[in-house]
């Protein structure tokens, strides 16, 4: 529960196939259940964040979700919107709408199923799109693809950068709603640390290096 009175449900992809989770947590925190990963984000939130209070009374939840090798993605499998109950459809924080919703399952849509939908836009796509094979035809369909899904599925679009382009005029601002945790800046300086070193950055950024997940 909030200060304000009701409650915050966290959704989260889980994906069902074992090599699919090593692939993106790596094997050393493959989980092989849902509730082992619910409890590896209470214990981050309680011993890492400093947030007990969100560790006890976080609401988490999941829909099925698979990896998509080439493009190193999680998207989700069937109707989401499906999967939450009536009482609880208020407001929705979507992150990366587009994103979510490239590969949406038919159901009923987050702007008809909740009161308000604001969408978490972080990543710049067409420049993603730019340095992929056949950019030409690409990028200008993704740029267009992303509009799409962000005008659709939003009332309120929230830009961490202005750098991201233009989605729905009417509907969008730019403002860094996440902030940047300590944790982010504290991996900065180790990572500079060792490169100044002398350490090879192609065992930090190749494609075969350990993987090490920030976000999902």
């Amino acid at each position: 529960d909030t200060e304000a009175g009701g409650r915050v449900t966290l959704l989260l992809p889980w994906l069902e196939k074992a090599r699919d989770r090593a692939a993106v947590y790596g094997d050393a925190d493959i989980f092989s259940r849902r509730e082992e990963q619910a409890e590896y984000i209470r214990s981050w939130l309680r011993d890492t964040a400093d947030m007990p209070d969100a560790a006890e009374k976080l609401d988490i939840r999941w829909y099925v979700g698979w990896q998509e090798r080439l493009e190193n993605s999680v998207y989700g499998m069937g109707d989401i919107t499906g999967l939450i109950p009536e009482d609880e459809v208020d407001v929705v924080v979507l992150e990366e709408p587009e994103h979510l919703n490239w590969y949406r399952a038919p159901g009923e849509p987050w702007t008809s199923k909740f009161k308000h939908v604001v969408g978490i836009v972080h990543t710049n796509y067409f420049v993603y799109a730019l340095e992929q094979p056949g950019a030409i035809i690409r990028a200008p369909a993704i740029k267009l693809l992303c509009s799409w899904m962000c005008r659709s599925h939003c009332h309120r679009i929230i830009k961490l950068s202005g750098t991201l382009g233009t989605f729905a005029p009417e509907k969008e601002l730019v403002q860094n709603v996440h902030g940047v945790r300590n944790g982010f800046l504290v991996e900065g300086k180790s990572l500079a640390a060792r490169l100044r070193s002398g350490a090879d950055g192609r065992g930090i950024f190749s494609a075969d290096a350990p993987p090490k997940i920030y976000f999902i």
